[in-house]
Formats: structure tokens, C-alpha cells, sequence
């Protein structure tokens, strides 16, 4: 299950830079995370019933599902419109752009209120991935230095995520 999630994420950040997100490939990454939480919860009983003799279990478990909070509250967070208000019809195919909060958590060096307040200036990742450095700059409390290293982060990922399609 845990391999079907980071497939989704990976679709996910693939589809968020080509700009052609839906609801439903949001709502596929927010379900398969719910399933791993259950999953790791189940295992996480298991675990105390069996003691001591589950510390290679416990350690394992820390280690595959130690991100799964954070990873989905930053797409929560990116896309907030979405589990607000039930489906209906045609609606999972809505178009729907995130703000960039997950992608911008991959940027060494960024905090969340460095991360926010660029997302308040451009509202929405494609506005972001277009932004020159000296844009990004302008953001308070972000440098120069820092913007550049916002940039070639987004732009390392734009590649990497296009060249996986190829390969």
C-alpha cells in the first residue's frame, strides 16, 4: 500500500507541473494515505500486543511510515478546497492547482512561514514555477540567495519529473 501511495505522490507532483491536476488525483492520494494510516495503526497494536519481541517491527515501521503525517497535510494544505464539500457528478474532474506548499518543502534551508508567505504572493504553483528569482525575492524574509535556491529546486524537480516520463 505504501508503494501504491508514493506512486500516487509521484503522479501527483508530475500532474502539478504540467498544471493539469484534478480532484480526483488529489482525492487518489488523500485515500491511499488514509489506507496506509490504517494499515500502520493496525501494525502499531499489533506491535504493543507483542512487546519486546517487536522491536525490529517498531523499527521498521518508524522508518516507512515516519513522513506519512507531514507528506499529507502538506497536500491538504495545497489543496484546501478539496474534501471541504462532497463530490457530486462530474465534479472529479474539476481542474484545480495547488499553492505549492509540498514542492516548496523540498527546498533546503526553507521554513513553513518562509514557504507560506511565497505561496500567499503567487497563490498558485504554475504562477510560482514562472517566477524569476528577483520575484521570488521580493517576498519578506526571503534573500536573494534563498530565492535562487527556491528556483533551482522547482526547476530541478520540473526536469527530474519530465524525464521520469520518458523513462
Amino acid at each position: 500500500y505504501k508503494t501504491k501511495l508514493d506512486d500516487a505522490t509521484s503522479a501527483l507532483t508530475s500532474l502539478e507541473v504540467e498544471d493539469v491536476v484534478t480532484v480526483r488525483d488529489v482525492s487518489t492520494v488523500l485515500q491511499r494515505g488514509e489506507m496506509v494510516r490504517q494499515i500502520a495503526a493496525e501494525i502499531e497494536t499489533m506491535i504493543i500486543e507483542l512487546g519486546v519481541d517487536a522491536r525490529l517491527l517498531r523499527l521498521q515501521l518508524d522508518e516507512v511510515f515516519s513522513s506519512l503525517d507531514d507528506e499529507l497535510e502538506l497536500v491538504m494544505a495545497d489543496y484546501p478546497q478539496v474534501g471541504s464539500e462532497p463530490l457530486g457528478g462530474d465534479a472529479g474532474d474539476a481542474a484545480i492547482a495547488p499553492k505549492g506548499l509540498r514542492l516548496l518543502a523540498r527546498v533546503p534551508r526553507l521554513s513553513a512561514d518562509q514557504a507560506e508567505a511565497i505561496t500567499a504572493r503567487f497563490g498558485e504553483l504554475p504562477r510560482l514555477l514562472r517566477a524569476a528569482p528577483d520575484e521570488i525575492a521580493q517576498v519578506p524574509g526571503v534573500s536573494a540567495r534563498l530565492a535562487q535556491a527556491v528556483k533551482d529546486t522547482l526547476d530541478r524537480l520540473t526536469e527530474s519529473t519530465i524525464l521520469d516520463q520518458y523513462i
